[in-house]
This record gives structure tokens, C-alpha cells and sequence, in this order.
């Protein structure tokens, strides 16, 4: 395990991934991850393969939500080749995949992500979201569903409804 005077790197790559999710800047997203790179999301069980794939994904988001602010909410975790962070993102709906959202509804979601570096590029990276209700996306109230990576259960659907944040890697 690395002492937390050798994990400078880990903390100067988990900023300027924030820092490119908060650009809303998906080639520099893109760019931190190794070209093989695998990002997953556990709210819905998306799952992407490189750096192409999952640079169509998250433009396809941003382009949702152009407010959007990620906010890192405790200390990250680092060791060895990896770093682990809850976050809260937040912003405003205003269509394409989230269509199924009220337009210009402002959302919070919060969930943690951990990051696997290999030679310096993320190799993985698996985010872990709340999916309990539509109020994790609308905190006005309104309940509703989602469809593409901002995915959300109803609270009058079959099941129960849980929080997977506890869940993933």
C-alpha cells in the first residue's frame, strides 16, 4: 500500500478528472482513460469499452445536462494504483437521453466512483449512484422515470427500491 506522501498522482488525476467533468469537456475526459479503458455505471448496468465508446456516452450526457457541476463530498480514499470518492453532481435536464425528465428540472445525485490507474490512465472507472427515487434527479418532488445512464426507479414500481452505492466493485 502506498504511503500518503506517494499518492500525489492519485490525487493530481482525481482533480483534473473533476475538473474535465466540470469543463464539461469530454475529450479530456476521454483522454485520462487508457485507450482499452472500461467505465461502468452501476444505476442502470451501463458498462463502456474504450475510450471511444465511452467518450459517445458521456457527450451523449453532457449535452443533457449543460450546468452540470460535480463536487467531490469527502476525503478520496487513495492506494496503490487506485482512488475512491463519493460525489454529488448537480445540474439542470434538458433533454436528449434524459428526455424522459421534466426539461429544465434541476437534479442532485449523489455516489461514489472508484478509479483503477494502469500506467497512468484510468483503466477502470465504476461510478455507483443513489436510484431510489425520481427525487435523487428532481428534487422539486416530482417522481419520475429515466432511461441512458441517468437512471432512476419510480417509488411505485415493483420491488423494492434500494440504494446502490453500497453495491459494484
Amino acid at each position: 500500500m502506498q504511503t500518503e506522501a506517494d499518492d500525489g498522482w492519485l490525487k493530481q488525476s482525481l482533480d483534473d478528472y473533476v475538473s474535465a467533468w466540470n469543463a464539461r469537456d469530454v475529450d479530456r475526459i476521454a483522454a485520462l482513460f487508457a485507450e482499452n479503458g472500461h467505465y461502468g455505471e452501476f444505476g442502470e448496468g451501463t458498462v463502456l469499452s474504450g475510450r471511444a465508446q465511452i467518450a459517445g456516452h458521456l457527450r451523449a450526457l453532457l449535452s443533457t445536462v449543460s450546468d452540470l457541476r460535480l463536487n467531490v463530498s469527502a476525503r478520496p480514499f487513495c492506494a496503490d494504483d487506485r482512488v475512491f470518492f463519493k460525489w454529488t453532481m448537480r445540474g439542470t435536464i434538458s433533454g436528449g437521453i434524459a428526455a424522459r425528465l421534466a426539461a429544465r428540472e434541476p437534479f442532485e445525485l449523489r455516489g461514489a466512483t472508484v478509479l483503477v490507474f494502469d500506467d497512468g490512465k484510468i483503466s477502470r472507472a465504476a461510478d455507483s449512484f443513489e436510484v431510489r427515487n425520481g427525487r435523487a434527479y428532481a428534487p422539486g418532488g416530482q417522481s419520475s422515470s429515466a432511461g441512458g445512464s441517468l437512471s432512476a426507479r419510480r417509488a411505485d414500481a415493483e420491488g423494492p427500491i434500494e440504494d446502490n452505492i453500497c453495491y459494484g466493485e
